[in-house]
């Protein structure tokens, strides 16, 4: 955990000084995507100013700065980027990468879709592919219509779309149309 391990201790105290928008969501990367990479990896996490004092070569050691962390959560929680994207951003700055994060962002093309047209676009696509789900979507009682919603939303998050299209607006808007074409039968 973060107070048993004094490295994680200085970063997430460190990460304070740059006002993350949630503290819960810095405290989740350092422990569920830090740790799954020093876990895959084999590698020990040292904060960026107990690097020189290190006992481990630099092979061994990895590191992040806490304004990276903070910009990264940020962007996140800004619904800028998905968890996805996060995930890559960290592990590239755990591999050393020098670039910022809005750099890799934008190399790295992660930034979420908003256009609402390209969504709706993606909406109707899907509409159209699983029609007869709608048909079943439309048709069923009130409390069923969650159960014949979930194949749409499968076939939605199985298409490559999915990855860069923010999902929250996508759901919006799909439930738009579905409400729109239940109130036209």
């Amino acid at each position: 955990t973060i107070v048993d391990n004094p490295h994680y201790y200085t970063l997430f105290m460190e990460c304070v000084e740059y006002k993350p928008l949630d503290f819960k969501s810095v405290a989740n990367i350092m422990v569920l995507i830090i740790q799954e990479y020093l876990l895959e990896y084999e590698k020990i996490f040292v904060s960026e100013h107990d690097i020189k004092s290190s006992d481990h070569s630099v092979d061994e050691i990895v590191t992040i700065s806490a304004k990276d962390l903070v910009e990264a959560s940020n962007l996140r929680m800004e619904r800028l980027i998905n968890h996805t994207a996060l995930r890559i951003l960290i592990r590239s700055k755990l591999d050393g990468d020098t670039r910022t994060i809005i750099e890799l962002v934008d190399e790295k093309d992660l930034r979420l879709i908003v256009d609402r047209k390209y969504i709706q676009e993606f909406v109707d696509d899907i509409l159209k592919s699983q029609s007869s789900q709608v048909d079943k979507y439309l048709t069923a009682k009130p409390k069923r219509k969650a159960r014949q919603l979930v194949p749409i939303r499968l076939a939605a998050n199985e298409d490559p779309r999915a990855e860069n299209v923010d999902m929250v607006i996508f759901n919006d808007i799909l439930m738009q149309k579905l409400d729109s074409i239940s109130k036209k039968d």
